[in-house]
C-alpha cells in the first residue's frame, strides 16, 4: 500500500524479477536461526528474503520493512540479476534521524530526492525545524516580520555569524537558514508531510519555544526576556500571553503534521533571569517550569515532547571549558565594526567566553549564564532528549540513560563516533545527524566537515552488525564510493564525462570553505573553471568545477584521529566535504577526485578552461567522454 513499495516494485517487474511478500513466519525464523544463529528480532523494522535464480520472496511486517528489503534488493541486482542468497537485517538502532530547515523552495525538488536518499540509507525520521518559515494563519506578523529579518541577514554571506555578535548578551545560530527567507503556505508544507509519510518517514516538527525564538520575538518584543535588544532570541518564560501564542502555534503545527512527537527546541537557553518577572529566580527551575508547561498542553493533545538537552547537563571539554547547563561568564567588549539589522544599526561586539583577559573583565559587559543542570530532575522522563553533548562527555552510559529518558546522540557526526556497541547496549535509542545551514546538495556537503559522508556513516553504524570501530578507513571509502554511485547512477548508466582532478594552490579568500566558517555554499564564487563539451551536432554544455565541492587537495588523511577538546575522533573534512560530488581516488603522489556529469549524447570535444585569474589552481589527471 506504500507508494514507494509500488514504485519499487515496478522497477523490478519491468526487470521481469516477480517478488512475493510474506509476513515473518515460522519457515523465515527457523532459517535465520540456522544461517545466522541469531534469533529473528520483533523490530517492526528487521526484514529478511531469499534470492533464487527465478523468484524472491520478502519476509517482513511493516511497511518500513518492505521498503528498507527492497533497497537492500536493489543494491544486490545487477539488470535483475544476482546470486543466490538470503538476507537478514535489523536495525541495531531504534531512531534514526536527520535534522534539517525546511528547504527554500527553489530547492524542493531536492530535499524530495534527499528524502529517498534517506530512506534508501535505512533512516526513519525526519525532524524538521519550522520555525516562522510556515503559514501561521493566527499569527501572520510572525511570517511577515520573519520574512523581513531574515532579508536583512543575506547582505553578504557571513553576516548570520556577525550578527549574532551585534548584540551585548551572547547568543548563536541565528536560524535566517530555515527556507532561506521564505514562507511555507499550509497546504504546501502538508505535501512534504505526505511525501514523508508515503516513504515511511516519521516528521517530527521543530518549533523553538523558549530560546532561538527570533521568529516570535521579532513581531512580539513584549515577550522578550530582555527589553533592551531589538532582534532577541530568548522569551520570558513566566510570560502568560508568550504561552497563549506558542500554544496557538502547536495547534497549527499538528493540524498540518498530525505528530506523534513534537520537538520544542530549547537549545541554548543563555539569556535568563533578567527582566521584572525572573530576576532573581532559580534559572533550573525557571527552564522546568517552561518545558513542564509545553510538555503538558502537548500531553493534552496526544503528543510527545522531544527536546534539545544541553541545559540539562553541565561538562567540561579536554580543554578545561564549561559547556551545557554549567555556570558561565562572558564578558563582551564593543569594537568600531556597525552593521544594520532590519534598518537598524548595532555594534559589533568581541565575546571573551573561555579565560577572558582583564582588559575583558574590566572594560567587557558581564553576561552571567546560570547553571540549570538541576532542572533534569523536575521534568517527566518520558521527554525524548536529544543530546549532543555525547562528544564532550566521557561517560558513554550519559546521565539521560542513567535516569531513564530516551535518549539520542544529536548533532552527530557518526564517522566520528566511538564506542558504538556499548552506547547500544548501555541503551542509546538512536543517533541523528544534523543541519544549522540553508536545504540544499552543496550546503548539505559542506556542513561540519561533510553532513552527507556522515549520515552514509550513520547508516553503517545503525545497520551493520559486523561494523568494526578498527576498520574505519576501509568502511569510510566504501561509505564514499556507495554515495557517490549512488548519487550519479543516472549519468553513469548514460552517455556521461568522467573526469579525475585536483586542486593545486590554495586560494586564500575561499579557505572558509574548507575550514567550515562560512555559511552559504556560493557556487560562482566558488568555480575554479569549467569543462566543456562539444557535441557532434555543434551545441557546447559546460560544468563547473567547484572549490571545496567537487574537488579537494592531494594531501588529505584518511584515518580518524583523537579530536582536541572533546571525546569522539576527528577525521579530515577536506576530504569528507566532496562526498558525494565526488570520490576520492589515491595516485602514487596523493589523492585525486573523480567527477562525473551527465551529457546530452555522444561528445565530440572536451576541454578544461580555467576561470580568469585560475589558471593554476587545478590539475586535471583525466577526461574521458
Amino acid at each position: 500500500s506504500e507508494p514507494i513499495v509500488t514504485e519499487r516494485l515496478k522497477s523490478f517487474s519491468d526487470e521481469g524479477v516477480e517478488i512475493e511478500f510474506s509476513p515473518v513466519n515460522e519457515y523465515i525464523k527457523t532459517t535465520v536461526k540456522e544461517a545466522f544463529g541469531v534469533d529473528f528480532s520483533t523490530d517492526p523494522e528487521a526484514y529478511a528474503f531469499e534470492l533464487t535464480a527465478t523468484s524472491v520472496k520478502i519476509f517482513a511486517e511493516t511497511g518500513r520493512a518492505k521498503i528498507y528489503a527492497l533497497y537492500s534488493l536493489t543494491a544486490r541486482c545487477d539488470g535483475g540479476k544476482a546470486e543466490c542468497c538470503t538476507v537478514y537485517s535489523t536495525p541495531k538502532m531504534r531512531h534514526r534521524s536527520v535534522r534539517v530547515f525546511l528547504p527554500p523552495k527553489r530547492e524542493l525538488g531536492f530535499f524530495k530526492s534527499y528524502l529517498d536518499f534517506i530512506v534508501e540509507l535505512g533512516y526513519n525520521t525526519l525532524v524538521l525545524e519550522i520555525g516562522g518559515a510556515m503559514e501561521f494563519e493566527k499569527h501572520p506578523e510572525i511570517n511577515e516580520t520573519w520574512a523581513e529579518y531574515c532579508k536583512s541577514m543575506k547582505e553578504f554571506n557571513e553576516k548570520v555569524y556577525v550578527a549574532q555578535d551585534a548584540y551585548k548578551r551572547v547568543k548563536n545560530s541565528i536560524h535566517t537558514f530555515n527556507a532561506d527567507g521564505d514562507i511555507y503556505s499550509k497546504a504546501e508544507v502538508k505535501e512534504i508531510v505526505k511525501w514523508c509519510k508515503e516513504r515511511c518517514i516519521e516528521v517530527i516538527p521543530e518549533i523553538p519555544s523558549l530560546s532561538h525564538s527570533e521568529y516570535i520575538l521579532i513581531s512580539h518584543p513584549e515577550m522578550r526576556e530582555c527589553d533592551d535588544e531589538d532582534y532577541a532570541s530568548t522569551a520570558c518564560p513566566q510570560n502568560e500571553e508568550f504561552y497563549k501564542l506558542v500554544f496557538e502555534l502547536y495547534d497549527e503545527a499538528i493540524e498540518v503534521f498530525e505528530p506523534e512527537t513534537l520537538h520544542i527546541g530549547h537549545d541554548e537557553w543563555w539569556v535568563m533571569c533578567i527582566c521584572d518577572k525572573c530576576k532573581g529566580k532559580n534559572a533550573a527551575e525557571l527552564f522546568a517550569y517552561n518545558v513542564n508547561r509545553l510538555y503538558d498542553y502537548l500531553k493534552s493533545k496526544g503528543v510527545k515532547t522531544m527536546m534539545w538537552a544541553d541545559k540539562l547537563k553541565a561538562v567540561t571539554d579536554t580543554n578545561g571549558e564549561c559547556h551545557g547547563a554549567a555556570r558561565k561568564e562572558i564578558y563582551s567588549l564593543p569594537t568600531k565594526r556597525k552593521i544594520d539589522v532590519m534598518g537598524k544599526e548595532h555594534t559589533v561586539r568581541e565575546m571573551h567566553w573561555f579565560k577572558p583577559s582583564e582588559e575583558a573583565k574590566e572594560k567587557g559587559f558581564l553576561h552571567v549564564i546560570e547553571n540549570t543542570e538541576a532542572a533534569i530532575d523536575m521534568i517527566p522522563k518520558d521527554i525524548i532528549c536529544m543530546n549532543w553533548y555525547h562528544s564532550i562527555d566521557p561517560e558513554i552510559n550519559d546521565i539521560f540513560l542513567r535516569k531513564g529518558f530516551p535518549s539520542i546522540y544529536a548533532n552527530c557526526n557518526p564517522g566520528c563516533l566511538g564506542n558504538i556497541k556499548k552506547r547500544i547496549a548501555f541503551g542509546a535509542e538512536g543517533i541523528s545527524v544534523s543541519s544549522w545551514t540553508v536545504t540544499r546538495e552543496h550546503d548539505f556537503q559542506l556542513w561540519q566537515g561533510g553532513m552527507t559522508f556522515h549520515v552514509g556513516y550513520g547508516a553503517l553504524i545503525c545497520w551493520e552488525d559486523s561494523h568494526d570501530e578498527m576498520l574505519y578507513e576501509k568502511n569510510a571509502d566504501r561509505v564514499r564510493r556507495q554515495l557517490y554511485l549512488r548519487r550519479n547512477a543516472e549519468a553513469l548508466h548514460s552517455h556521461h564525462l568522467t573526469a579525475v582532478h585536483r586542486l593545486t594552490a590554495k586560494i586564500p579568500e575561499l579557505e572558509g570553505y574548507f575550514t567550515g566558517s562560512l555559511p552559504y555554499c556560493e557556487e560562482d564564487k566558488l568555480t575554479l573553471g569549467e569543462y566543456v563539451v562539444t557535441y557532434e551536432n555543434g551545441e557546447e554544455e559546460k560544468f563547473p568545477v567547484l572549490y571545496s565541492v567537487n574537488l579537494s587537495i592531494a594531501d588529505v588523511k584518511t584515518g580518524r584521529c583523537e579530536s582536541e577538546g572533546s571525546w569522539v575522533y576527528a577525521t579530515d573534512p577536506r576530504l569528507n566535504k566532496v562526498v558525494p560530488s565526488a570520490l576520492p581516488k589515491e595516485y602514487p603522489n596523493g589523492f585525486a577526485y573523480e567527477c562525473v556529469f551527465k551529457l546530452k549524447g555522444k561528445a565530440k570535444d572536451v576541454k578544461y578552461v580555467a576561470r580568469s585569474g585560475r589558471e593554476s589552481a587545478v590539475e586535471v589527471l583525466e577526461i574521458k567522454a
